[in-house]
């Protein structure tokens, strides 16, 4: 098996010389091919010191770096199995990931070593199915990997599906101020179904950035119908803004109320209503 490992620092050195040891062709992919071939080096010196102090034999450790090649991005074009372990960036891990999909066989199967981050959210858009591939440190010692599918199922279900009361907190982005409410969200499946609370994820990770409340709304929306490409999608969130009720015009009982709306919630008024009458 060809096994390309994009990230060299601790776990991506420690995955890349599990599979070289159990005798598989394994790429090293760093921030460059200089930097790549430094950690690979690095991880030279670190497996001598183990045959020095007689935990492992010369012939091991010479059969294990054999196995670990330093390569343009290019040879990777082949390669079985893709694992990125770079660092927990969601716009970083996804930029990659999308390169790669251009560039990988159809065959490859990729995976990710995150940890906090969404594996759903990072597969998006992709021909290449992600998977959650989580490994743990350190790497060689410790003979247990996680593996985590993403939360996208085949499902004839095409009735409405409602997660309502999600509790959102964020941050406006003009005044730097907390905003606080309920997000509401629908949609109704179109041979896709995904884990209910992947729904609340969703508004928990647009919702840590600064936001404005429309945008956020809107975000919400795009990323279900992106990831799901259901019938429709219908979002409304309800909010208190301390930047109006505490500062400025002090309106303490104010609520802030923004919806979206796509496919069978914008264009049918009776699918549209019985979503704002669930809800109320």
């Amino acid at each position: 098996m060809k096994v390309a490992v994009f990230g060299a620092g601790t776990m991506g050195s420690g995955i890349a010389q599990v599979f070289a040891a159990h005798g598989h062709t394994t790429l090293m992919y760093a921030s460059s091919v200089a930097s790549a071939q430094r950690h690979k080096d690095k991880l030279d010196a670190s497996l001598q010191k183990r045959v020095e102090k007689g935990k492992m034999t010369q012939e091991a450790k010479d059969a294990l770096m054999a196995n670990i090649f330093v390569e343009e991005k290019s040879a990777a074009a082949d390669a079985d199995l893709v694992i990125e372990c770079a660092k927990e960036e969601m716009a970083y891990k996804r930029a990659m990931l999308s390169e790669l999909d251009g560039l990988c066989k159809e065959s490859t199967i990729f995976a990710t070593n995150t940890s906090s981050l969404s594996v759903t959210e990072m597969g998006l858009g992709l021909k290449h199915p992600v998977i959650g591939m989580h490994f743990f440190n350190p790497v060689p010692s410790m003979k247990l990997v996680e593996i985590i599918r993403g939360a996208i199922f085949d499902e004839e279900y095409q009735q409405m599906v409602l997660v309502k009361d999600i509790d959102l907190y964020s941050t406006c982005e003009h005044h730097m101020m907390p905003f606080i409410g309920k997000c509401h969200i629908a949609y109704i499946p179109n041979g896709k179904i995904t884990g209910l609370s992947k729904i609340a994820r969703v508004v928990e990770t647009f919702a840590r950035r600064l936001q404005v409340q429309e945008r956020l709304t809107v975000q919400i929306r795009d990323c279900i119908e992106e990831a799901l490409h259901p019938l429709g999608v219908a979002v409304v969130i309800e909010a208190s803004h301390t930047c109006m009720q505490i500062r400025g015009v002090e309106k303490a009982n104010s609520i802030t109320t923004t919806s979206a709306f796509s496919g069978a919630f914008l264009n049918s008024d009776k699918t549209r209503n019985e979503f704002l009458n669930l809800i109320k």
